[in-house]
C-alpha cells in the first residue's frame, strides 16, 4: 500500500511542478485535469475501501490521524479551487497557488503515510487486498489505461517495476504494449 502511495504522491508533485513551471494562459495546462480526476479518485478510494474497514478497527490513535486526513483532504479541494481561480490571472498566480498545493499535498502524505502504517497492522491480508484493488474499481479498464502511465511517467525505475508487479499481468502486458505508448504520444502531441 505504501508503494503505490509514494507513486502516487511523486507523479502529483511531479504535475505540481510542471503547473508552476507553466506559462498559466487561458484555461488549464495540459495535464491540470487529469491532476484532479486522479486526486479525487485516491480519495474517493480512500473513503469508500479504507475508511469504512479501518473506522470498525481503529484504536483513539488512528482515528485522530483519520480526522487529520479527512481535514487535510478538504484544504487540498479548497487549494485545488484556488488553483482553478488562478488560472485566470496569469503565471505568477498559478505558480503561487501550485506551490501552496504542493506544500499542503506533501504534509498530507506524511498524514496518508503514517495512516497507511497503522492501517497496515490493522487490516487482514484480504482487507488490503481489496484496498488495492479499490482505485482499480473506480476507474475502470479505460481509466487504469491513463492512469498506470501517468503515475509511472518519469519515475525511477526501481519504482516502476515495484507498481508494475502489483499489477496483473493483463493489466502489466497492456501497459508495456500499448497503455504506456499511447500515453507518451498523447504527451508529445500536447507539447507540440
Amino acid at each position: 500500500m505504501e508503494i503505490m502511495l509514494r507513486a502516487r504522491h511523486r507523479a502529483f508533485l511531479r504535475d505540481l511542478e510542471r503547473l508552476a513551471a507553466g506559462d498559466g494562459g487561458d484555461g488549464a495546462p495540459a495535464g491540470w485535469e487529469r491532476f484532479g480526476v486522479f486526486l479525487r479518485m485516491h480519495h474517493d478510494a480512500e473513503r469508500t475501501g479504507l475508511w469504512p474497514v479501518l473506522r470498525a478497527k481503529a484504536d483513539p490513535a488512528t482515528r485522530v490521524l483519520m480526522e487529520r486526513a479527512e481535514r487535510e483532504r478538504i484544504g487540498l479541494v479548497a487549494r485545488m479551487d484556488a488553483v482553478d481561480a488562478a488560472l485566470e490571472e496569469g503565471a505568477a498566480a498559478v505558480r503561487a497557488q501550485a506551490e501552496g498545493l504542493a506544500r499542503a499535498l506533501a504534509r498530507h502524505h506524511r498524514t496518508e503515510t503514517a495512516l497507511l502504517r497503522r492501517a497496515e497492522a490493522l487490516l487482514s491480508p484480504r482487507e488490503r487486498c481489496d484496498l488495492a484493488w479499490e482505485p482499480r474499481r473506480l476507474l475502470g479498464l479505460h481509466g487504469a489505461a491513463d492512469y498506470y502511465p501517468w503515475l509511472l511517467e518519469g519515475a525511477p525505475e526501481e519504482l516502476r517495476r515495484e507498481v508494475l508487479a502489483r499489477l496483473d499481468p493483463p493489466d502489466r502486458l497492456l501497459y508495456r504494449l500499448r497503455w504506456r505508448a499511447r500515453y507518451l504520444r498523447g504527451a508529445r502531441l500536447q507539447a507540440a
